[in-house]
């Protein structure tokens, strides 16, 4: 699988070049529960805090966006069932902060991606993940 499998909707890939991590945290979640796995999807709001956002505080970078976006997408994520999609993509265990974190970069970096297709944002390609 790796970098060559499908994007996510409206991932481009100028910021997150692989997304096996998330594709395995969906998989490994809908097994258990199907809203675990939701949770860590765009949503409608996440494109509405953004618009916000870029409105009030023009001039934000993008690395800027990305942890801002970050933070709040923590909470959406298992984090046990981050670490165990962890464990399949790269073969090591890591702490629960640690897959996480990477996941929730993951999700903000797509958001990137999605907002910059539907001209929400502009950036130059840069690959975060």
């Amino acid at each position: 699988m790796g970098k060559d499998r499908d994007k996510p909707f409206l991932a481009d890939g100028s910021l997150v070049e692989d997304y096996t991590l998330l594709f395995n945290y969906w998989e490994i979640a809908k097994a258990r529960d199907v809203s675990i796995a939701e949770k860590a999807v765009l949503s409608h709001k996440d494109f509405n805090e953004l618009e916000r956002i870029v409105n009030i505080f023009r001039g934000h970078s993008i690395v800027e966006l990305i942890n801002y976006f970050k933070n709040s997408m923590k909470n959406r994520i298992d984090p046990k069932i981050a670490v165990e999609a962890y464990k399949k993509t790269y073969g090591v265990e890591v702490e629960e902060n640690i897959a996480v974190d990477k996941l929730a970069t993951i999700l903000a970096s797509w958001l990137m991606e999605a907002a910059r297709q539907l001209k929400i944002i502009s950036y130059h390609s840069w690959r975060n993940t």
